[in-house]
């Protein structure tokens, strides 16, 4: 392949992956027109044939490894993680010529005059201008080495990470992951008659990502495989941006303990939550994670309103109501404006499904924390209950309802970061990706 193509934006600290750093991040997908109008053109549901000579997938509490057969790669495949799953790092400029500086996300850095760590607040990482670089370690390494080692993909040839800046809209990130897949489309080598296309394997919030890249930027999508990824939103996305409530931290040990510890002093187990509220309500990303229309249809509603004693929680009807209208629950007016956004870029998506054959794999097995009732309310004050799961289950962070998306989806039991690092989960990749091969 030719030395232009970008082996992945950023520095991949994953320790069987090397890329180098591109410094024109934010220059991704500028030249793209944004599409005006309906979507079209919908990819279709992959269905797993019995005839295909499969045998049935493992047992969901199964220990056994199996090793799966690769399939004929035909085009490269890009990985999209999720929220905070890869690095962040400022940009130091001299003479022109611009290097790579000091660390953001994760919150921690070398200072190279003392040979220190440092450690700074978790609240940085809302700096403009910061450079998406590579993994963090521990998210995806199971997932990678599968890859690799037995679907025979190989880094920088026909296999490319795509880190992001996680706090942006993901309207921003779906621009840049667009114009990265049109440069890797542009070099790859290709073979007379191939289509010219990207497979993509997407977890978490890379999921609104990829489909804005598609939707909304008409990017070079083939194959698709969503992993646990909110389409119609979680509930907790309103707990962590609405300041009444208390944050409810991603089902991620490792990013629990690092906010943990770098979060202002507070609260023992949360740190300051006002302040990680005000953190996070910087993000757009974080706006774009609330259950939208869809996700209040199939009853992701987050709140649950008792007008009298002894009356059932009733949820409201619309997100409307409970982000802008509803005095108890409606964010306060400075932050209306970005749930608007928000919501008007989840209109866009709808459940839309761009590319030409996807795959949704999601789990139902853990209580995912989506809803709280309104216990009492007098004049301005209210006081709520603890939040609850009120949709069936999940994977710790994700609803199942909204993790299966518009449907058909494989359900694998597991939490939300180890839903992309399961076996079961190789066993659907390696199915789908050997069955959609033509």
């Amino acid at each position: 392949m030719s030395s232009a193509v970008p082996r992945g934006i950023g520095l991949v600290v994953t320790p069987t992956l090397s890329s180098e750093i591109q410094f024109d991040y934010d220059s991704l997908g500028e030249n793209l027109s944004e599409r005006i109008g309906p979507w079209t053109i919908q990819a279709r549901p992959w269905l797993a044939s019995e005839l295909d000579g499969w045998a049935p997938p493992p047992a969901a509490d199964s220990n056994e490894v199996r090793r799966y057969p690769p399939p004929a790669i035909q085009r490269p495949l890009i990985l999209v993680g999720g929220f905070a799953a890869n690095g962040l790092h400022k940009i130091d400029s001299e003479d022109g010529t611009s290097y790579l500086g000091q660390q953001i996300w994760p919150p921690f850095h070398f200072n190279t005059a003392s040979g220190d760590w440092h450690l700074h607040g978790v609240a940085e990482v809302n700096q403009p201008g910061l450079l998406p670089t590579g993994l963090i370690i521990g998210q995806y390494e199971p997932l990678l080495h599968f890859l690799h080692q037995e679907m025979a993909y190989t880094p920088g040839r026909d296999f490319f990470l795509f880190p992001y800046r996680w706090t942006d809209s993901n309207l921003n990130s779906g621009r840049r992951l667009a114009g990265f897949l049109h440069q890797v489309v542009a070099n790859y080598p290709w073979r007379a008659g191939q289509d010219q296309m990207c497979d993509v394997i997407c977890h978490s919030m890379g999921g609104l990502a990829t489909r804005a890249a598609g939707l909304i930027f008409n990017a070079p999508l083939a194959r698709v495989i969503y992993l646990a990824c909110p389409f119609f939103g979680a509930g907790k996305g309103y707990f962590n941006l609405h300041p009444a409530h208390g944050v409810q931290v991603v089902d991620n040990m490792l990013l629990n303990r690092i906010i943990d510890r770098l979060a202002p002093e507070g609260n023992p187990l949360f740190g300051n939550t006002t302040a990680l509220s005000e953190c996070f309500q910087k993000m757009d990303s974080l706006f774009e994670m609330l259950p939208d229309r869809i996700g209040f249809q199939r009853g992701l509603c987050p709140v649950g309103i008792r007008r009298t004693l002894g009356q059932l929680p009733r949820p409201l009807e619309s997100w409307q109501d409970v982000y802008l209208n509803e005095a108890c629950s409606a964010f306060p007016e400075p932050l209306q404006a970005q749930v608007q956004r928000a919501m008007e870029f989840k209109e866009r998506l709808g459940s839309d499904m761009p590319g030409t054959v996807f795959v949704t794999i999601y789990s139902a097995a853990h209580a995912t924390v989506g809803r709280v009732d309104l216990a009492f309310e007098f004049s301005r004050f209210a006081l709520f209950g603890i939040p609850y799961d009120a949709a069936g289950g999940g994977d710790g962070s994700v609803p199942a309802v909204s993790g299966c998306g518009p449907g058909p989806a494989i359900e694998v039991h597991g939490r939300h970061l180890a839903v992309p690092n399961h076996r079961t989960t190789f066993y659907w990749i390696s199915r789908f990706l050997n069955g959609t091969a033509a």
